[in-house]
């Protein structure tokens, strides 16, 4: 299981970086099953942290478990969980690179 936390400022940097280099590197994560949770409204200026876990289920997929917490009073505003499965581009089938097998530990 690998935990990340991370600013919105460094998800439009890095996380973006990190997906497109996936891309360049012959894998594209799909989307396969999703579910949001609401729990408590964020507002213009609140400033909020935001948390994602990977974890591998199986060869072929990985459950991201992510929550959005307002900072200023640590409350959870939203939690989703996504099923994602990296597909080859080469292929069109589902594969796990190497890279994230190695960040994955599997």
């Amino acid at each position: 299981m690998l935990t990340i936390l991370y600013s919105w400022h460094m998800l439009d940097t890095n996380t973006l970086k990190h997906f497109a280099k996936t891309h360049d590197e012959g894998h594209d994560l799909v989307l396969v099953e999703s579910t949001i949770k609401y729990k408590a409204p964020l507002r213009a200026g609140d400033e909020y942290i935001t948390t994602s876990k990977i974890i591998p289920q199986g060869k072929i997929r990985a459950i991201m478990e992510q929550e959005v917490i307002r900072k200023s009073d640590q409350k959870l505003c939203v939690s989703g969980i996504f099923t994602i499965t990296p597909i080859s581009t080469q292929t069109g089938r589902p594969e796990f690179p190497e890279n994230l097998k190695k960040l994955l530990s599997i």
